[in-house]
């Protein structure tokens, strides 16, 4: 798996990128000429060659106090690491991953923005992520960062 391509200038400016392939070659080009960037411009995607990379298990579960299903997770070292250090890739990857291993048409709106609240809201939380399904939808998440305890942050 190989994350979208990015690139930015030395300001932090957005730079136009885009991959092209031929056969089995992935080239990133970066439209490095256009007027106005600094110099350096740094583009350095990120390439995942496998599902445990970024989770240790990952289990349809049901959970008798919320009384519905769950699909419960454990992220592994690199995954902790990417929700720390590359949360914005790590939205992205990890949920495209979760909806690899299983069914794509079992996530809800609602299990994105509990998926969201964990990576984002809920750095803290060392346990399992718990993405139930039957949760209704919250658009409004973000308003419950910094809740205690940081457990129930992401369960509305």
């Amino acid at each position: 798996m190989i994350l979208p391509a990015w690139a930015v200038d030395a300001n932090g400016t957005a730079v136009s990128t885009h991959y092209e392939v031929s056969g089995n070659i992935v080239t990133q080009v970066v439209e490095h000429n256009t007027p106005g960037l600094a110099y350096p411009v740094v583009a350095d995607p990120k390439v995942y060659y496998a599902w445990w990379q970024l989770f240790t298990w990952s289990e349809w579960r049901w959970n008798s106090y919320y009384g519905m299903n769950q699909l419960s997770m454990e992220l592994s070292g690199w995954g902790r690491y990417d929700a720390i250090f590359n949360a914005g890739q790590f939205l992205s990857s990890g949920w495209s991953l979760l909806q690899s291993k299983h069914s794509w048409w079992m996530f809800t709106p609602s299990m994105r923005q509990q998926w969201e609240c964990h990576v984002l809201g809920g750095l803290a939380e060392w346990g399992t992520f718990d993405l139930e399904y039957e949760r209704y939808s919250n658009p409004n998440w973000r308003s419950r960062i910094g809740m205690w305890p940081v457990s129930q942050t992401c369960n509305w």
